[in-house]
């Protein structure tokens, strides 16, 4: 037999036979358990079998280690081997005094490892993974997968991790028997056990989401970025603990504030409520954490998608700020009827300060995340004087008109709160209403401002120094009104109140009541020889007079503006409307510019010079 004629290796012939047959070869070989769920799974960076045996035998002897450490400190009878042990270890005084207190500190141990392990191990790690592929270019790989891009994006940000994620369910179900031997209600055993897995999915989605976003430092920025505001979301509600219905509801948000809450001083801090209710406080937390969830895998497959598009749509951005205004009201609701009155003004103060930061936070994320660059730009504007568009001018500024919207709509239910707790009536409530007016200006400003830079300048050097300069502008001319309005109030409190305190110690003193220690008279006479003596207290020739001008100011501070300095009164919102003419007329320029470069691009595309 010749050499040709030779018989194959029977290692040799099997691949031939399957190739000569109609069955199709397999995409690679998994034997993982989740080799049925997708393409995604394959792409996975996982570590190898002895480093995964590595981590499951360290997790398993750690947590037998725990375990053992902890029903030795129990407190058992004298005549037994276990008391002698613990006595060896941790001394005479057992560290647990009761059963119940053992069980509830492990169950709380159990919660706080699985916190440790799929609320900070595994988002950074998934992290990683994700924007390891966009650096090593084996995403768009990655994306020929008949998968939609949400379900790549959750592939990539559970998968890589799962085993992590098994252990931390298996300390769960371990915890949650233990808390309630442990006599822990069991609304509080079983919402710690659901935040937990509710905010590693919370976080396991911002990791996706910054993976999209940036490759710096090759994938290590978006792991950077995910640790810190990882590391904020999770510390700052830990200072929400103390604050009961005031607040309380925020250390909710975070596992590590509410295992604090629930187990670790429970009975020692007063009950978290919102609306008058810590049902409905477990709820919206549970819940605003599912939204944020939802929000930022959306955002990520949307950025997967399409980079030049906008994360979230109009209608998540008003969910977000939906969500706000829900957690404010549930604040300003908090008081009962037994409660005193100035209770209730307080909550509805704090209410609006929920208002203030949150709402406007979400303003201004739905600001920066904006959807302007100028290529799409050109493209639809070419669509649209082909013919193959239907856009209505009138949704040329549909992201600016949205922030805007929104903007004043948290400032109308910032000032509706602030009416509700009576604060209005106060002078140091002006600068809140003062910032809330100009916020929304700001917002007005900065979006058309964004836009039109966009439509102007094709070199993102330019677009990016015509921004900076115009919001320094935009920035000084909403700073100098406040700062002011600051100037003068100081001025005419400090005339006043030495005015009065001099007028009062006259009385006193011709009625023999003068204190030794007080004289005001130096203070006094050095007053009147300045220019805002003139101006504001020459005229109040007595105490009464004094006193009833720092009353009718202390209800209307627009009309200290008003007598003092009538022309900023009039200037001030004329200013505010020419630079927002001029912020129009240079997106209106800035628009007709690409139209006018858009037809050019047309008119070179046909043939004859006619629109195509």
């Amino acid at each position: 037999m010749s050499e040709a004629e030779a018989p194959l290796p029977a290692a040799a012939a099997a691949p031939l036979a399957r190739a000569q047959s109609d069955e199709p070869l397999p995409v690679e070989a998994d034997h993982t358990l989740l080799h049925h769920l997708g393409l995604p799974f394959y792409y996975r960076h996982t570590p190898g079998p002895l480093l995964r045996r590595g981590i499951f035998w360290f997790s398993f002897l750690g947590f037998i280690l725990l375990l053992i450490f902890n029903v030795i400190a129990m407190p058992f009878p004298k005549d037994s081997i276990l008391y002698t042990l613990r006595a060896m270890i941790y001394g005479r005084v057992p560290p647990y005094q009761t059963f119940e207190e053992a069980s509830a500190a492990l169950a709380s141990q159990c919660f706080a490892i699985a916190t440790v392990l799929s609320c900070i191990v595994a988002p950074l790690y998934s992290c990683f993974s994700l924007s390891n592929e966009r650096v090593l270019g084996t995403m768009e790989f990655l994306r020929l997968a008949p998968l939609s891009s949400t379900g790549i994006v959750m592939g990539k940000a559970f998968a890589t991790t799962y085993v992590v994620h098994l252990i931390s369910a298996a300390l769960i179900c371990f915890g949650i028997p233990l808390g309630l031997l442990g006599l822990a209600p069991p609304e509080h055993v079983a919402y710690a056990a659901t935040c937990i897995v509710f905010h590693a999915a919370a976080m396991s989605a911002l990791g996706a989401y910054l993976a999209t976003q940036t490759m710096v430092f090759r994938g290590f920025g978006s792991v950077g970025l995910s640790l810190a505001i990882g590391f904020c979301a999770q510390v700052l509600p830990v200072a929400c603990v103390r604050e009961g219905r005031e607040g309380g509801f925020a250390a909710l948000l975070s596992p590590w504030s509410t295992l604090d809450l629930l187990f670790w001083r429970n009975g020692y801090v007063s009950p978290v409520e919102l609306f008058h209710s810590s049902t409905c406080a477990f709820v919206y937390a549970l819940a605003a954490q599912g939204v944020l969830f939802a929000c930022l895998i959306h955002a990520a497959s949307r950025k997967l998608d399409a980079p030049e598009n906008t994360a979230l749509r109009h209608r998540d951005y008003a969910l977000l700020l939906g969500m706000i205004v829900l957690a404010a009201l549930g604040v300003a609701l908090n008081f009962d009827r037994k409660d005193p009155p100035y209770l209730a003004g307080k909550l509805w103060e704090l209410g609006a300060l929920v208002l203030l930061f949150g709402g406007f936070g979400v303003c201004l994320l739905a600001l920066i995340d904006h959807p302007f660059r100028r290529e799409r730009l050109l493209t639809d504007a070419c669509e649209r004087l082909a013919g193959r568009d239907d856009l209505r001018a009138g949704r040329r500024l549909g992201h600016a008109a949205f922030c805007v919207l929104m903007a004043a709509v948290n400032g109308i239910a910032l000032l509706l709160f602030l009416n509700m707790s009576g604060a209005l009536a106060r002078v140091e409530t002006l600068l809140t209403v003062a910032v809330s007016v100009l916020v929304l200006f700001v917002v007005l400003g900065a979006a058309l401002l964004i836009e039109a830079s966009a439509l102007r300048f094709q070199t993102f050097l330019a677009q990016a120094a015509t921004a900076a300069v115009a919001l320094a502008i935009l920035a000084g001319v909403t700073a100098v009104p406040i700062v002011h309005s600051g100037m003068v109030y100081s001025d005419w409190h400090s005339c006043a109140y030495y005015s009065e305190a001099y007028y009062q110690y006259e009385i006193n003193k011709k009625r023999g009541l003068n204190f030794r220690n007080y004289d005001p008279t130096s203070q006094f006479n050095r007053m009147r020889q300045t220019d805002e003596y003139a101006e504001y207290v020459k005229d109040l020739p007595d105490l009464a007079a004094v006193r009833r001008q720092r009353e009718l100011y202390a209800k209307a501070p627009i009309a200290l503006m008003w007598k003092y300095a009538p022309m900023a009164v009039l200037a001030y919102p004329a200013v505010f409307a020419l630079t927002l003419l001029l912020i129009l007329w240079f997106r209106g320029r800035s628009y007709r510019r690409l139209i006018e470069e858009a037809r050019r691009s047309l008119q070179r595309s046909s043939g004859d010079g006619s629109p195509a």
